[in-house]
């Protein structure tokens, strides 16, 4: 059962980063639209397409190194130092796609005062803080049973 588990969250995950991959030149043609519609903030346009691909890059990485932790926990070797090494990069990802949603939310609020878009984006910073932290403290509960773990091989 644990096999069929990780191959399928395996197999989802690989889905999910296609997805995203093929999403970003999909970004480039929504904001060419938006920018036709709305010519008065097409100024606008490439420094948020930027910042929109930097949050899909980033949430792709952190897609990438779940993908890596999974490989480990499927081998069962969940407590090693490069288990800990993937969900801080797991962590780190959600960071930095936080840092890039904030950047938007600047961005945005010193150009369009009040713009609705703001509230969506915020809930994605909300999301990506939360899983942030999630996988910053199990990436240290993971390296505190390494430690534990190292330190009892070593005594027997």
């Amino acid at each position: 059962m644990k096999k069929f588990r990780v191959v399928f969250i395996g197999v989802l995950l690989l889905i999910t980063i296609v997805v995203l991959i093929g999403f970003i030149p999909l970004l480039s043609i929504i904001s060419r639209e938006v920018a036709k519609m709305y010519p008065t903030i097409a100024y606008m346009r490439i420094p948020i397409l930027v910042l929109a691909v930097l949050v899909v890059l980033t949430t792709i990485s952190a897609l990438i190194f779940g993908f890596l932790s999974l490989l480990e926990y499927g081998r069962g070797r969940v407590f090693n130092f490069k288990t800990v090494k993937y969900l801080q990069g797991l962590s780190l990802s959600f960071l930095a796609g936080m840092f890039f949603q904030l950047l938007i939310i600047i961005y945005t609020e010193i150009n369009i005062g009040g713009s609705i878009t703001n509230i969506y984006v915020g809930f994605g910073v909300l999301v990506f803080l939360l899983g942030n932290q999630i996988f910053k403290l199990l990436s240290e509960v993971i390296r505190e049973g390494t430690e534990i773990k190292t330190d009892n091989e070593l005594t027997i």
